[in-house]
């Protein structure tokens, strides 16, 4: 009687999955013969953009039916991680006996007691067999925002075919790649707020995410600031971020004891980059953030070496007007003369590829006997747009 009533409940939920619209049964899937399902414990897409999410966050299967739990993400290590009907810990009394498995991969399960695969790695997996009904959701325990679900209903019911369900994920994988496109877009240009002595502090992002999406960029990846101007980098990505500058050679984020770097976890430098000493935020988390002053021009790389990436920070000197064209920065002379943005005209190329001519399509412009050109006239002649913002005192160019 308890089973029965226990596989009415899985439908009655499954229903509720159908109603919404997530699937569509061309042909139900009501096989008695055990079948294997993947989900993805975090996947890395490419070298920018991970999935750290449970994809898919929901599968539907039959008794008896086994699930590959599969880290595929690019570096950081999870749980799978069901509390069946014991009562969940609170997270201070999550310890290092999680680290271990309750059972060997491979072991059957009835949704009754905790189960828990321990930590794997990329490239590592965890299986479990699931021998009775019901609705049993899990996470990840080091990133608590992983989370799915099983939904487990009595052998010879009907379901979402297999195929339904992969093609329900990759509606799902396609939608997630625009995210990751939109997000990228709109954090391409940093923020910024003007400061009482005139400098300028800019905010931007050490690492991006968003509920199933872990960006592994600087954003924007380049900055084009002022000497004396200060960089603010924050983070919304679900792990740990780093900022670096002046890497020493050999540097390994972790050692072959797979300890961190003490010079990763540490932060080291003070708050005023002179372009010589080494610096490290230390680790950013969500609700951190870690702001450095540039006091000298140059131009310098940061890095992440744990998350493998980099980007840069170009510094002009204190009080000089900047070109940026196409959200790329223009390293040349740039002159403000009775309201025009002025370019030598031997950094016309660095703008536009068309043949534009000095004195014919340009007017020419003459500062210490060498040419400059306007850059407004430059935008106009291939219809581009121009901006000037009088705060960062930078000429925006877009010619695409």
């Amino acid at each position: 009687m308890l089973k029965k009533k226990a596989g009415l409940f899985v439908l009655a939920v499954l229903l509720l999955f159908t109603v919404g619209g997530q699937f569509v049964w061309a042909a139900p899937d009501t096989s008695t013969s055990p079948q294997s399902w993947d989900v993805n414990v975090s996947l890395a897409q490419n070298n920018e953009v991970s999935l750290f999410s449970m994809q898919p966050r929901t599968l539907i299967i039959h008794e008896g039916d086994t699930v590959k739990f599969a880290n595929n993400g690019g570096l950081a290590p999870h749980t799978v991680t069901f509390w069946g009907q014991t009562t969940p810990p609170t997270a201070d009394q999550i310890d290092e006996s999680y680290a271990a498995p309750s059972a060997p991969s491979g072991s059957s399960w009835d949704g009754q007691t905790m189960l828990n695969s321990g930590i794997f790695f990329p490239g590592q997996s965890y299986t479990v067999t699931f021998t009775a009904s019901g609705v049993f959701p899990y996470l990840c325990l080091l990133h608590s925002s992983m989370k799915g679900t099983i939904i487990v209903v009595p052998a010879g019911q009907p379901i979402p075919s297999k195929d339904e369900q992969q093609q329900e994920q990759a509606a799902k994988l396609k939608e997630l790649d625009q995210q990751f496109a939109d997000l990228k877009k709109s954090r391409s240009v940093p923020s910024y707020e003007k400061n009482k002595n005139g400098s300028i502090t800019y905010t931007g992002y050490a690492g991006s995410g968003t509920p199933d999406l872990m960006i592994n960029l600087y954003s924007p990846s380049t900055f084009y600031i002022n000497e004396g101007d200060t960089i603010k980098w924050v983070t919304d990505s679900h792990d740990f971020q780093f900022v670096l500058i002046n890497l020493p050679k050999g540097f390994a984020a972790i050692d072959e004891k797979g300890e961190f770097n003490p010079l990763l976890e540490k932060p080291a430098g003070g708050p005023v980059f002179d372009g010589k000493e080494f610096v490290s935020s230390g680790a950013i988390m969500p609700d951190m953030s870690f702001q450095l002053t540039f006091a000298k021009a140059g131009t310098y790389t940061i890095t992440d070496p744990l998350w493998n990436k980099t980007g840069k920070v170009i510094v002009a000197p204190k009080g000089a007007a900047k070109l940026v064209v196409n959200n790329v920065p223009v390293l040349t002379d740039v002159q403000v003369k009775q309201g025009q943005t002025l370019i030598p005209a031997s950094s016309l190329s660095q703008i536009t590829s068309a043949k534009l001519v000095v004195g014919k399509n340009l007017t020419k412009y003459t500062i210490n006997k060498k040419t400059y050109v306007s850059v407004v006239e430059i935008v106009n002649a291939i219809g581009g747009k121009y901006n000037w913002d009088s705060v960062i005192k930078t000429a925006v160019v877009t010619t695409k």
